[in-house]
């Protein structure tokens, strides 16, 4: 009669749990839809074109129209580099991480009035606010990153004719609710770290109703988008009258 020992059983049952672990984690797949806008204004884009290659497998995938905006409505979760077309407007290009944190998730990509035959990177079209930092620093918390706790001066400037928007440059010291952004297992398990700048545009009320990563490692933008985009602030007046916000969110993640 065939005996197995119970050390070397438990040793087979972990090595199955963990393939089936790792085969489950490798498979997570969800929708991506994404929000096109005018470059500098918040005005929709209906019907651009957009595909996604991801850069591991190289598999490129083409998305279709939801609503008027381009649609994914099943992707695995890794990096991916993104193309953006729309008769008109120059073809943007950026590299984004898809995290599948939930079914669906959202990216903001803008265009620039141009020939498609130009291609733009949309961390070249997406600047943030020129800044002039005082003091900067941060403290680690137990989710592998750090919140910016430094004091930018800005002057406040007003858009032109419509609605009134106003700069606030790094708005992490001017939240009453920051939210802070899961490392994603994807980052850690590469030690990806540094920087992300997300910027946002805030509504009268507080809340956030744009969040774009311009900058920062691919695998930690998602994150940091999501993050940003349940983050509140107090709104904020001019002239005694409410008014809209654009800013940086900075997150940064260490390993």
């Amino acid at each position: 009669m065939l005996t197995v020992s119970p050390k070397l059983l438990i040793a087979f049952l972990s090595t199955v749990l963990l393939f089936v672990t790792t085969v489950t984690a490798q498979s997570r797949v969800c929708a991506v839809k994404m929000e096109v806008t005018r470059n500098g204004s918040e005005t929709k884009i209906n019907g651009a074109a957009a595909t996604a290659t991801n850069q591991t497998t190289k598999r490129l995938y083409r998305s279709t129209l939801k609503a008027g905006m381009p649609y994914f409505a099943r992707l695995p979760e890794g990096a991916y580099r993104f193309a953006v077309s729309k008769t008109g407007y120059q073809k943007s290009v950026d590299e984004l991480s898809v995290e599948c944190s939930e079914q669906t998730i959202s990216f903001g990509i803008e265009l620039v009035k141009g020939s498609p035959a130009k291609i733009v990177r949309s961390s070249e079209v997406l600047k943030a606010p020129p800044l002039r930092r005082e003091t900067s620093g941060g403290v680690e918390d137990d989710r592998g990153t750090t919140e910016s706790t430094g004091r930018y001066e800005t002057t406040p400037t007003v858009s032109g004719s419509g609605p009134r928007v106003v700069s606030g440059g790094v708005l992490n010291g001017k939240s009453t609710n920051l939210v802070k952004p899961a490392y994603p297992p994807a980052a850690r398990a590469v030690k990806a770290s540094g920087p992300v700048n997300v910027e946002v545009t805030i509504d009268e009320q507080g809340n956030v109703i744009r969040a774009v990563a311009v900058s920062g490692h691919p695998l930690l933008r998602a994150a940091s988008v999501e993050a940003a985009r349940q983050s509140k602030f107090p709104p904020t007046m001019l002239s005694g009258q409410p008014v809209k916000v654009v800013g940086v969110i900075v997150y940064n993640f260490v390993p």
